[in-house]
């Protein structure tokens, strides 16, 4: 014979308490996991990337335009990597590179014309994409240029390099350094706005494919 359970409200409601506590619960752990793991991801970039260069310079440091800092960083790592030439890439139509160095060098004289020797600007880059599309076009006009250093804020590296590897050059071998970022609501918020545009970028192109 059988048996029919029958639930009553109050067991109901407990088991929606409990389901929107596990909700929140998986939320919270999400919310935490996905910043650490993004910190994780680009520390091993950045780790990777000095050891690579630790007795060795790279033929060319690129920088990427955004936050403050990121030049400053380049043309100090330029300090160090005196035989690598620098590209800045997606510098604004009114700059320039005195204007450029005015407020992202230490002034001295000596480095103002070391970096006038070895710095190039890329004026047409409006977007990460564009960034590193015109910085391969600028590589490949070199063939010397094999081993490059990519500068930009430490939230920014990750997408930089998806971009890079669709673009499937295997004659370049690319290494990732970075600003330190704050962790804060804007450092959080700058991690889940990039992977809206990781999203953005690669969903399109597995539609392209399938």
């Amino acid at each position: 014979m059988k048996k029919y359970l029958f639930e009553t409200e109050d067991t109901i409601n407990k088991k929606r308490k409990f389901k929107r506590i596990k909700i929140i619960a998986l939320s919270l752990l999400f919310f935490i996991s996905f910043p650490l793991l993004h910190f994780s991801y680009t520390e091993k970039l950045i780790q990777q990337s000095k050891q690579e260069f630790f007795n060795q310079d790279p033929d060319c440091i690129v920088v990427f335009t955004g936050d403050r800092g990121r030049i400053s960083k380049a043309l100090e790592l330029s300090k160090k990597f005196l035989s690598s030439k620098v590209l800045i890439s997606g510098v604004y139509y009114r700059n320039n590179l005195q204007r450029i160095l005015k407020y992202n060098s230490d002034k001295t004289e000596r480095f103002n014309e070391h970096y006038s020797r070895i710095i190039d600007l890329d004026f047409e880059a409006l977007n990460t994409y564009q960034n590193v599309d015109e910085t391969l076009k600028y590589l490949n006009k070199d063939k010397n240029l094999k081993n490059i250093l990519i500068i930009s804020s430490d939230y920014h590296l990750p997408r930089i390099q998806m971009i890079i590897n669709g673009f499937s050059q295997n004659s370049l071998k690319f290494h990732y350094q970075a600003i330190d970022s704050k962790f804060g609501f804007n450092y959080l918020y700058n991690i889940f706005k990039e992977h809206l545009k990781i999203f953005n970028y690669y969903i399109p192109i597995k539609s392209a494919k399938a």
